[in-house]
């Protein structure tokens, strides 16, 4: 099993040209619907972008045969261990089927979870598999919710420069 290193803790190049206001009402300026309109290639890139900058490392699996995973994330926790999650990244327009859900292999890369992250929904089937299989789902809801902690982190990073 090889996996390749690409983007390091701190580097964060996400850009938004359109703003969007959540249903709290708060302005993000980089939200989920933006990624329905990226490559899937690309879309994965973004969800490894917004892992680095939450402190993982990232490695991408192989394009073939990855066992349901696109990325695997590692980070040093609190104890000192190390956290290891494998990432699937669906870039769908429509709801996410379990299909998706139940092809996440953790085992495969030694994780102690699998999350399955889309800038759409999940259907009711999938989202009934999240217990059974021990699976993390990511939906539009919990994604604009990332977004918008990055966001808050990149302005609290940019007041301490000023």
């Amino acid at each position: 099993m090889k996996t390749r290193t690409i983007f390091k803790p701190g580097i964060c190049r996400l850009q938004a040209k359109k703003c969007k206001e959540t249903k709290e009402g708060d302005t993000i300026f980089i939200h989920a619907d933006l990624c329905k309109f990226m490559e899937g290639s690309y879309f994965e890139q973004f969800i490894a972008e917004i892992y680095s900058f939450l402190g993982y490392d990232i490695s991408w699996t192989k394009t073939t045969g990855d066992q349901g995973l696109d990325l695997i994330a590692n980070r040093k926790v609190e104890d000192g261990t190390i956290e290891r999650i494998g990432i699937q990244c669906k870039r769908y327009n429509g709801k996410v089927e379990n299909s998706a859900v139940g092809i996440c292999s953790k085992y495969f890369y030694k994780c102690e979870k699998a999350i399955v992250v889309t800038p759409s929904y999940f259907t009711a089937s999938a989202r009934e598999l999240v217990d059974l299989l021990d699976v993390e789902i990511v939906g539009k809801t919990e994604l604009n919710r990332l977004l918008k902690q990055i966001q808050e982190l990149l302005l609290q990073q940019f007041h301490r420069e000023l």
